[in-house]
């Protein structure tokens, strides 16, 4: 496709695929996000206090992933992607630190319960 008044070929934005990689890994850190929460606290009533401080910690990691699908969703915006693709990336991205601070706060309450 050309453009009218050059007849040089119209660009396409650079930023749409990096935008949908942030979106998909901005969903997938809220689902896994949602997931271990649910988890922490179904070992937690079960009392099994390994349980909790393994999936607790390892849940921890789902903020660098949230972290990462913010800034691919920032970078892609500045190579020329929608702002809708950045609203889509950012909203689940957030919504990952809820699930991922009360993680924290359980596994910083079952270490000091369990020493």
């Amino acid at each position: 496709m050309r453009s009218m008044k050059t007849g040089n070929p119209v660009s396409k934005p650079k930023g749409r695929g990096m935008a949908i990689a942030a979106i998909i890994i901005g969903v997938i850190s809220w689902i896994l996000g949602i997931v271990s929460f649910w988890f922490v606290f179904w070992f937690a009533y079960g009392r099994m206090n390994t349980a909790v401080i393994l999936t607790s910690s390892a849940s921890l990691l789902l903020a660098l992933t949230a972290i990462l699908s913010i800034t691919l969703s920032i970078i892609a915006k500045v190579r020329g992607a929608h702002t809708g693709m950045l609203v889509g990336a950012l909203i689940p991205s957030i919504l990952t630190f809820p699930s991922v601070a009360l993680n924290a706060y359980i596994l910083i309450y079952y270490i000091g319960m369990t020493y």
